[in-house]
């Protein structure tokens, strides 16, 4: 075994630089270090440690001291749980979800899958797993319960129509589609991409030409909470939108060593209007995508600053069958931006999440007058007839209905940004602005904060031009 973990690092050093002569010496002067301390520490140490941990702790330690969380070594298993997470392959019972009222929600069934066969349908709400009621629990914490190993049962409680049935579901081996794609309202085409993996390229394009024959009018892609994956997978997405030979993304080598990787497609889909989003969880792939087809003008960029991941990582297969994924370049984008740990800067800053689909389509398809219906103590808002869900609720406080500053202005096209040197918030839209101090010296009631929340009186709109109406326990906010 200690024959072997020298012949690893060793043979990871021919591989991946070469050094010279006198620096190759010290590197196998360091090896020789690491058997010494691991042969003494095995034969004499008096708690008898096991072989394994002290080299998974040597690995853990050599790694912790480069401070990069990207580079890591992988086990066999965890080195396909990677993979297969790329490639949407985990053992589960085959849906999608969204939090809804605080319960996750199946927002679609994958085909041939155990929810399949037990019928569950888009629209349930999932209230309970093995009898454990899951409100408000973190819509992750959800999914880990519903996920185990193969061939094992999992009970559901399931809301449908107002009822509640019990349903037993045998987890399987489950493929989750990395792109999805349908036409929405407006006839506006909308793809999502949950990760880069193998076969997302060739998805994606499918998906591309069945919205190209119903004729949308426009794309939304959707890049929100994409971790990424493979960097070709992004280039070969990019083709279906840029001409022959535009540059999509550099990697950039530590001897800053450039290649350069160039579109080569048909783009196909050129001409038509496009909004992609984003959010802080867009990271890596998903970035350099956005970033090249913002970079070149074919598509406007919406919602949040993304993660900030601009470095590449190779994996490296070791001789245990595990793997050292190892942070080997950066990437440049097309105009010369390095985004680690900055990550992109959205044209339109949107950061309530349930606006940003909504400000997209109004982006396409621009809509004469924005109006916005909210009922008092309620978290869901009307706006321009889309039911919309909110993480405040507008309420009646000392005579005086307050609305949520981020939503309210959001949903009418203003970004929206505390300014902590002058202690107040910074609206923007087009040529125009507004800054309200939180302290009501230029408004008629102080800005309340409830939660995290900032709240403004509706009699403060009237200063901005925007007009309301109050009836019962009903707010309509218009703006032309």
């Amino acid at each position: 075994m200690l024959r072997k973990f020298s012949l690893v690092l060793v043979l990871m050093l021919a591989l991946v630089w070469v050094q010279p002569a006198a620096a190759y010496d010290d590197y196998l002067d360091g090896v020789t270090t690491i058997e010494e301390i691991l042969d003494y520490t095995l034969r004499n140490h008096v708690d008898k440690p096991e072989l394994d941990v002290l080299v998974d702790g040597a690995i853990e330690g050599m790694l912790e001291r480069l401070e990069d969380p990207h580079t890591e070594y992988m086990s066999p298993e965890s080195l396909k749980d990677f993979s297969d997470s790329l490639n949407g392959d985990y053992v589960g019972i085959g849906i999608r979800m969204e939090l809804h009222e605080g319960y996750p929600m199946v927002v679609e069934v994958f085909e041939y899958s155990p929810a399949e066969q037990a019928e569950l349908k888009p629209g349930d709400l999932i209230v309970a797993v093995d009898g454990e009621d899951i409100k408000d629990i973190p819509l992750s914490f959800a999914a880990v319960k519903i996920q185990g190993p193969e061939d094992t049962k999992v009970s559901l409680t399931i809301m449908r129509n107002d009822k509640e049935f019990d349903v037993t579901l045998t987890r399987a081996a489950v493929t989750a589609p990395t792109v999805t794609h349908e036409v929405m309202s407006d006839n506006i085409g909308y793809i999502d991409i949950n990760s880069f993996g193998q076969d997302t390229s060739n998805h994606f394009k499918a998906a591309l030409k069945e919205l190209q024959q119903q004729k949308v009018s426009g794309l939304i892609l959707d890049l929100r909470d994409d971790p990424g994956g493979y960097v070709m997978a992004a280039v070969r997405i990019a083709d279906n939108f840029l001409p022959v030979g535009k540059k999509v993304v550099s990697i950039v080598d530590k001897d800053k060593e450039t290649q350069v990787y160039r579109s080569f497609g048909e783009a196909s889909i050129a001409d038509l209007p496009m909004v992609i989003l984003v959010n802080g969880d867009t990271a890596s792939a998903a970035e350099i995508l956005a970033g090249a087809l913002q970079d070149h003008g074919e598509a406007k960029v919406i919602g949040g600053q993304t993660y900030g991941k601009g470095t590449v990582q190779t994996v490296l297969t070791l001789s245990n069958g595990g793997a050292l994924k190892l942070t080997m370049a950066k990437y440049q984008l097309p105009g010369g931006r390095f985004i680690d740990g900055i990550g992109l800067i959205p044209d339109k800053q949107v950061l309530s999440p349930g606006l940003q689909l909504f400000t997209a389509k109004n982006i396409i398809q621009p809509a004469n007058q924005q109006k916005i219906i909210y009922t008092l103590s309620k978290n869901k808002a009307v706006v321009n007839g889309e039911n919309i869900e909110m993480m405040a609720k507008p309420y009646l406080g000392n005579g005086q209905h307050y609305v949520p500053i981020r939503f309210t202005m959001e949903a009418l096209g203003y970004t929206v940004n505390f300014d902590s040197q002058r202690n107040g918030i910074q609206l923007t839209r087009d040529n125009e602005g507004f800054f309200i101090p939180t302290n009501g010296s230029e408004t008629s009631q102080p800005v309340e904060i409830s939660e995290g929340v900032s709240y403004l009186s509706i009699q403060d709109l009237d200063v901005m031009g925007i007009n309301y109406t109050v009836k019962d326990n009903v707010v309509t906010i218009i703006q032309d």
